[in-house]
C-alpha cells in the first residue's frame, strides 16, 4: 500500500510516493513479555520494511475458559470486541493469537474477509505445514482448552488439500513450570507418542521458546505457530 506526499519546494509542488506502514493486530488472551517480544521479532523479520504491531490482550477470557473448560459466551464476546477494536483502529490484518480461541477466530474470519478485512489465526501456517508432513499428527498442549480448537484448525488445513489426517493429542501439565522441569516433562510426553506419529504440532505459541531444544531431542518434525505464523502473516498481506 502506498500514499502520496506533496512537498512545496521553491514554489513548486512535487509529487512523491511514500510507503504506508502496514498495521498488524495481534489479539491474545494473555501473553508473557517474552512471548510478546518473540512474536514481534518473528513478524518483523518477515518484512524488509518497518511494520506497526499492535497487541490486544484480555486475560479474563482465558481465565474463564480454564474455569469452565470451554470458551464462554461472554469470553467469546470479549475476544471479538478486541477484533472489532483492531479493525476500527485500521489494522491491515487481524491475527487471532491464542490457540484456545481458534474456533472463535475461525468463525470470525469468514465474516471479516467478507467485509474486506484480512484476518487469520496464528496457527494456520503451522497446521498447513503439519498436514503436508504426515497423516498422523501429534498435538502437544499444556492446557485442556487448546485441544479442541487446535484439532479443528488442523482438520481445516487437511480438508483444504483433500487429505485425511489422524490426530493424537497429548496433554502435559507443566503450564507454569520452570525451564528444566518444563523441557523434561514436555520431552517425556512427546516420546510417549513419538513412535505413533509422523510429526508434532506444539499448540501454544509460548512453546516456541523451546523450539531448538525440542527439535534437537525429538526424531520427528516439529511445527510451531510463531515462525510459521509470522510467515503466513506476510503471505496474507501480500495476497
Amino acid at each position: 500500500m502506498s500514499g502520496l506526499i506533496y512537498i512545496q519546494t521553491d514554489g513548486k509542488v512535487l509529487r512523491k510516493e511514500a510507503a504506508i506502514m502496514k498495521k498488524i493486530a495481534l489479539v491474545y488472551t494473555s501473553a508473557s513479555d517474552l512471548l510478546l517480544k518473540t512474536m514481534q521479532d518473528a513478524v518483523r523479520a518477515q518484512f524488509d520494511e518497518e511494520v506497526e504491531i499492535r497487541e490486544y490482550l484480555d486475560p479474563s477470557v482465558i481465565d474463564e475458559a480454564k474455569q469452565y473448560g470451554y470458551v464462554t459466551e461472554a469470553g467469546a464476546r470479549k475476544f471479538v470486541n478486541m477484533f472489532e477494536k483492531a479493525s476500527a483502529e485500521g489494522a491491515d490484518i487481524i491475527v487471532c493469537s491464542c490457540s484456545s480461541m481458534g474456533d472463535v477466530g475461525a468463525n470470525a474470519k469468514a465474516l471479516y474477509n467478507m467485509m474486506g478485512q484480512k484476518f487469520m489465526g496464528v496457527d494456520e501456517g503451522m497446521a498447513a505445514a503439519a498436514v503436508q508432513a504426515g497423516k498422523v499428527i501429534g498435538l502437544i498442549g499444556t492446557v485442556n482448552t487448546t485441544f479442541a480448537p487446535s484439532t479443528h484448525t488442523i482438520e481445516r488445513a487437511a480438508a483444504a488439500i483433500g487429505k485425511d489426517v489422524h490426530i493424537i493429542g497429548k496433554m502435559v501439565d507443566v503450564f507454569n513450570a520452570g525451564h528444566d522441569e518444563y523441557v523434561s516433562a514436555m520431552l517425556a510426553g512427546c516420546r510417549e507418542i513419538e513412535d505413533k506419529i509422523d510429526c508434532f504440532v506444539f499448540a501454544q505459541a509460548s512453546m516456541y521458546s523451546y523450539a531448538d531444544e525440542f527439535k534437537a531431542a525429538l526424531k520427528k518434525p516439529c511445527f510451531f505457530s510463531v515462525d510459521l505464523g509470522a510467515a503466513a502473516i506476510r503471505k496474507a498481506l501480500e495476497a
